[in-house]
Order: C-alpha cells, then sequence, then structure tokens
C-alpha cells in the first residue's frame, strides 16, 4: 500500500496487523530466527527493504530476495535480484501475522 521504506515499521507497530517486530539482538539472543518471508528493513544503512529467504545462524548470513537491485547488490537497479547481508547490516524484521512463529 505505500512505497516509502520508513513507513513499514508503524505500519507494523499498529496492533490491527497482528505483525512481530523483532531485531538483530533479538536473534542474537534466541529469541527469534529469521524466516522465509519476513519482511527485512535495512534502515538506516539503507532506505530498502528485503523479503528473507534464509538465514545462516552459524555464519549470521541473511539471504534475501530483494527488487529494485540488480546482481550487484546496488539498491537503484533492474530487477529482483537473491542478496545476501550479514545479520548486523538489518535493522528489524517484520513477521506478518501468517508467519508468526518464533
Amino acid at each position: 500500500r505505500f512505497p516509502a521504506v520508513a513507513e513499514w515499521l508503524p505500519w507494523a507497530r499498529l496492533p490491527e496487523t497482528g505483525c512481530v517486530i523483532f531485531t538483530p539482538a533479538d536473534v542474537k539472543l534466541g529469541k527469534y530466527t529469521p524466516a522465509a518471508g519476513d519482511v527485512v528493513v535495512f534502515l538506516p544503512h539503507l532506505s530498502h527493504i528485503g523479503i528473507v529467504d534464509r538465514y545462516e545462524a552459524a555464519d549470521h548470513v541473511v539471504h534475501t530476495i530483494e527488487g529494485n537491485t540488480n546482481a550487484a547488490g546496488s539498491r537503484d537497479g533492474d530487477g529482483v535480484w537473491p542478496s545476501r547481508h550479514i545479520l548486523g547490516f538489518c535493522s528489524s524484521f517484520i513477521r506478518v501475522p501468517s508467519l508468526a512463529h518464533a
């Protein structure tokens, strides 16, 4: 419904969405594990989001699918591409209700 990355977290915090928001610190504490389908927000590093494909806990690497990117990883690209980021580069994760599991 909205294109601005900055609008995703305020939307997810609305009680009626039922979303769960967690951070890399929560992941390191074992409270949550990024799962396929979670939305990953990269603010303030980038005004960009992606969808988690998988998480490699041993290396703390988040594999994503991202739009408006390219094979080199630019956020201003030519399509939808896979990417990977260290956990610390991610600022927040949003889990939508249909995926709400710990």
